[in-house]
């Protein structure tokens, strides 16, 4: 992993303007969780970084200038988004398909225009996009222009960004007739990447029959997109088991899949049918759909400002287990490696580089991230709060007597990030249920199956604090 320079953006214009000053080594970077995969696998790359994550303007969630429509920053995160009380009410369907990407280490920072511009087919706020008419504003040196998002993707990992462009928001226009489903199966509950995912909405009329439909599908071709003959089937009937059969038939022979590791094309292409089924038989029974329970444990990274303006591009200045601490060179290196290397807190782990098992788990002022997917300059400015932090000298914090007492440790090397995403999701929900903390723990893997242990310490633990 390697970058040679590093700079961090005032906004969307700015960055613009560093993307065309630094050419085509520049690479965008928020939340980091797909790029830093890349750069860990191809040593060769040595990108200029331009980071996004303290431009408020792409970060911003709100309503469009006419307050016909819900306007996501390019850099809103997928927590800020599950957060979103406007989110919720102006595109509860893209909720539910936010609620489904990672873990809750992701989720605080990974971003809608991040999973947008990687443009994989896997994409799980894709096909939720899709479903919702979205459009896209971008800015280049051009100036601002708007595309439909159908017309954003091109193939696997390409888009119709022009160089020196960018995804300054996402734009969902406010239809609140539309009702909308999302279903996604993977290899497993969290942390996984679509085998097959299904996003529908439809509009019915007086009579209850559909007048507008939406079915749009991801990870069964090159591109996620929009089943039209599945659409056309729905249109003028009701949501009765008949016409949702047809549609689902319609979905299945518009996909085109492929084989791979995840499942072969013929499996890919019945997921789509039963997938495709049971969002539309959601859509029947009429029932508002609950909203996630990974909205109640998200918690956003509140901002911060930008490092002086004679920042060098290459120290890092920021305040660890309570203790101001300067780096004078972090560059081409995560936050896990800084926190391991220089400053020999070994108790943060490296698992798998790929912000998949969560040993690397820190605290970013207060809010669980996976340091392995983070550039260390993101921490300037910041509190990071490891397992050597989370006692008062050799008084253990309650979480770690609850761990001993109900034996929920057994080789421990997964125990410091479930401790630190415990003590997140305990500073977030005072009282968790046992849903909530598997939810917020889904992103640790414990590799000698103490979850039952793990669950009910953690639960013993909020009752003493």
């Amino acid at each position: 992993m390697a970058w040679h320079a590093y700079h961090f953006a005032r906004d969307a214009r700015h960055a613009v303007a560093l993307l065309t000053d630094l050419g085509p080594q520049a690479r965008l970077v928020a939340g980091g969780t797909d790029l830093l995969v890349q750069l860990r696998d191809q040593p060769d790359l040595s990108p200029a970084l331009v980071d996004v994550t303290r431009a408020p303007d792409l970060g911003a969630i709100g309503p469009t200038p006419k307050g016909d429509g819900l306007l996501l920053g390019a850099a809103a995160t997928y927590a800020a988004i599950l957060r979103s009380d406007l989110a919720w009410e102006a595109a509860p369907l893209l909720v539910q398909a936010v609620a489904q990407i990672g873990s809750a280490q992701i989720r605080a920072r990974g971003t809608i225009g991040g999973n947008l511009g990687t443009a994989t087919p896997a994409g799980d706020s894709l096909p939720a996009l899709l479903a919702l008419d979205a459009r896209l504003h971008l800015l280049g040196l051009k100036g601002a222009r708007t595309l439909p998002l159908e017309a954003f993707f091109l193939g696997v990992r390409r888009t119709a960004l022009e160089p020196g462009e960018l995804i300054a928001a996402v734009e969902v226009p406010r239809r609140p007739v539309r009702r909308g489903a999302f279903a996604k199966f993977g290899l497993r509950r969290a942390q996984a990447i679509s085998v097959v995912s299904v996003a529908a909405a439809v509009e019915e009329d007086e009579t209850g029959r559909v007048s507008l439909a939406r079915v749009a599908l991801g990870a069964v071709a090159p591109t996620p997109r929009r089943a039209r003959e599945a659409e056309e089937a729905l249109v003028g009937a009701r949501l009765t088991p008949e016409a949702i059969a047809a549609a689902a038939d319609a979905a299945a022979a518009a996909a085109q899949p492929i084989d791979d590791i995840r499942g072969s094309a013929a499996y890919r292409r019945e997921l789509v049918r039963v997938l495709t089924r049971r969002v539309l038989q959601a859509l029947a029974q009429g029932t508002p759909p609950a909203r996630p329970v990974e909205a109640s444990v998200a918690r956003p990274l509140p901002p911060a400002p930008l490092p002086p303006a004679d920042w060098d591009g290459r120290s890092l200045r920021f305040r660890v287990n309570g203790e101001e601490v300067a780096i004078p060179d972090v560059r081409g290196r995560s936050l896990l490696r800084v926190l391991r290397e220089d400053l020999g807190l070994t108790g943060t782990k490296d698992g798998c580089s790929a912000g998949e098992c969560g040993a690397c788990t820190v605290l970013l002022d207060g809010v669980a991230v996976t340091s392995c997917l983070m550039p260390a300059p993101q921490a300037y400015g910041r509190e990071v709060l490891t397992v050597e932090g989370l006692g008062r000298g050799d008084r253990l914090h309650p979480l770690q007597e609850a761990f001993v007492d109900h034996a929920a440790t057994q080789c421990g090397y997964c125990t410091p990030g479930m401790l630190l995403s415990a003590e997140a999701l305990l500073r977030t929900v005072g009282q968790p249920t046992p849903e909530q903390i598997r939810v917020a723990l889904a992103g640790n893997l414990c590799r000698c199956t103490g979850y039952y242990q793990i669950v009910e310490a953690v639960q013993d633990a909020a009752r003493r604090r």
